[in-house]
């Protein structure tokens, strides 16, 4: 496929705003692509060059992109500049510039991915030359309609209006015209999340070519998510009974990758340069991963120490809870200490500072074969086999509840003891890898918090005027509408730095309109929108009704669900934008509260 065809079908994506048109010109686009370039076209349209686990990042600016411009078009960049200030795209500019221009007409889809992901490649000592220069050479060859979509993809502003579960949702819509293969491509997906390898298989074999997925270390499995309840008879009522009680932690999810006689999974060169003066025996047999598939093995070396010291096996995929310790005391620190150690530099410092444990309370894979389908019950027997002496990796307590009066009971002691709930898990459940199912219930307290996702913010007024943002809106994602939706507006919690922190980091991704998957009240537009990227952990008094706010919306009672007093807790860099809270769970707190 040509990358002026993609271009034309991404010009249909962009004018339309039907999650099903969108959904069959996608379907058109993976149809007409060749196996190999399907899978890549995806990546090129969600603006990655990669599954999140193992994207190279282009590390390309607007800066950067407008000199490339002004270089490819024989321009000057105070024009460029000029120009990209009044139309406020840099897509638009290009378009623009190349208007004549009818490039390269063979430029294949595949040529396009291939020069960016060598422009990515560039490093070290001259690299934003080389990648100017070999982004201009691209453009020069795109031609009007192509170097608008290309310009766009290195600096995050494609922005389609969807994710890879539009992309799953096409590729149903492909082998039938419909979406009731969803539940295959998705679990297929769930647990092994590179859309490069399901597209291949489907394209060539169909669905039956996705019973070849299986676990593997060194591709993570999206995370079993737990449904929230807040009444202990419901949950028996749910789950039936015994169940399995665990403390809920409150640290940052993590899923790690061992593999100790084959070496296959590779390490980036960050973990040899700034971490090791001579190569760790764990090099290349340990990755560790968070929630949202990013790799955050270079960031924890003494996690990978600990599980090359402890684990008993070849092969093992663990989930667990990463927990800051305090050297001093023992005891473990708040989550926004431990974050802290989510850096790329001064790493030995920060270990030092804030020593991790792994608090392990799953093993997913082991040897070779895959527990997924397994009852929790027998994981956690191997997994006390797995598990070797020692204090960075640690199995969560577990004890037994046969009441929902026990249960009450073990959930205020819990409280007392500063923990955020407890976790309540069926004992002969399997793993749901990506689902949010009843196999784990969370028990957390009423006036709970909400990971929401910042939708917009509103300017700065008196004191905040100097800081440019007074106020934010935030949402949560409805399954059933595929869309955000609204629930609060939220002005309080922050102090100084933080709301130039929040500003910075919603900057980074301003989109021009409303996005597309954003579903909003006329009375709650926000002078800046912000693409779905940036989660926040908001604390309310409680789950209230609201005429404005469209979560829940019922069009019968014309009221949606809203956030009673919301205020800002954390930011919440480990949660994609579609792993934070759903309706579902805001509707059942609220249910919990009447």
């Amino acid at each position: 496929m040509t990358f002026h065809r993609l271009a034309e079908y991404f010009s249909q994506i962009e004018a339309t705003d039907s999650r099903l048109a969108m959904t069959e010109l996608l379907a058109q686009v993976i149809k007409e692509a060749s196996v190999g370039e399907a899978g890549k076209i995806c990546y090129l349209s969600l603006g990655k060059l990669g599954p999140l686990f193992n994207n190279k990042e282009m590390n390309i600016g607007v800066k950067l992109a407008m000199d490339a411009l002004a270089l490819a078009g024989g321009s000057s960049r105070p024009l460029v500049e000029r120009e990209y200030k009044k139309v406020g795209d840099l897509g638009k500019v290009a378009l623009k510039m190349f208007a004549g221009s009818k490039g390269n007409g063979s430029l294949g889809v595949l040529n396009v991915f291939d020069s960016l992901q060598e422009i990515a490649c560039q490093e070290g000592a001259g690299s934003r030359e080389r990648k100017i220069s070999l982004l201009a050479a691209l453009l020069r060859k795109a031609g009007g309609l192509s170097a608008k979509y290309i310009i766009r993809i290195p600096v995050g502003a494609l922005r389609m209006g969807f994710s890879d579960l539009t992309i799953l949702d096409a590729l149903s819509w492909m082998l039938g015209r419909n979406k009731d293969s969803r539940g295959e491509v998705e679990k297929a997906y769930n647990i092994y999340p590179d859309l490069e390898r399901i597209m291949a298989l489907v394209k060539k074999e169909g669905l039956v070519g996705l019973s070849k997925i299986q676990s593997t270390p060194g591709v993570p499995i999206l995370s079993a998510k737990a449904q929230r309840l807040n009444d202990p008879q419901e949950i028996f009522n749910k789950m039936g009974s015994p169940l399995i009680v665990e403390p809920k932690l409150d640290g940052t999810r993590l899923q790690a990758h061992y593999d100790r006689d084959t070496s296959l999974l590779n390490v980036s060169p960050l973990v040899q340069a700034d971490l090791f003066s001579s190569p760790a025996p764990y090099q290349g047999h340990i990755r560790l991963f968070s929630r949202n598939l990013e790799d955050m093995t270079a960031m924890f070396p003494d996690l990978c120490a600990g599980l090359w010291g402890q684990i008993k096996a070849s092969q093992a995929i663990l989930d667990g809870e990463a927990l800051g310790v305090d050297p001093v005391t023992g005891n473990y620190v708040p989550f926004q200490q431990m974050i802290t150690r989510k850096r790329k530099h001064q790493i030995g410092q920060a270990a030092s500072q804030t020593p991790l444990r792994l608090v392990v309370f799953d093993l997913l894979y082991l040897d070779g074969e895959s527990l997924l389908a397994k009852p929790l019950r027998e994981r956690r027997s191997l997994l006390e086999k797995v598990i070797g002496k020692g204090e960075t990796i640690t199995l969560i307590e577990q004890e037994n509840s046969s009441t929902a009066a026990d249960l009450a009971k073990r959930f205020a002691k819990a409280k007392v003891g500063g923990l955020e709930g407890l976790m309540i898990k069926i004992p002969n459940g399997e793993y749901q890898a990506g689902a949010r199912g009843f196999n784990w219930v969370k028990l957390k307290a009423e006036l709970d918090t909400i990971d929401a996702v910042v939708m917009g913010y509103y300017a700065g007024r008196g004191k905040r005027a100097a800081f440019g943002i007074g106020a934010f809106l935030v949402g949560v994602y409805d399954n059933e509408l595929e869309k955000f939706v609204t629930l609060a507006k939220v002005g309080t919690g922050l102090d100084d730095s933080q709301w130039q922190q929040l500003k910075e980091r919603c900057d980074k991704h301003r989109a021009k309109d409303c996005p597309k998957p954003y579903l909003v009240n006329d009375q709650l537009i926000p002078d800046i929108w912000v693409v779905p990227q940036e989660v926040v952990e908001i604390r309310s008094d409680e789950v209230t009704v609201s005429p404005l706010h469209t979560a829940g919306w019922d069009d019968k009672k014309k009221s949606g669900l809203a956030l009673r007093f919301p205020r800002l807790i954390s930011f919440r860099n480990d949660k994609s934008a579609w792993q934070a809270t759903t309706v579902l769970e805001l509707k059942n707190i609220f249910k919990g509260q009447v």
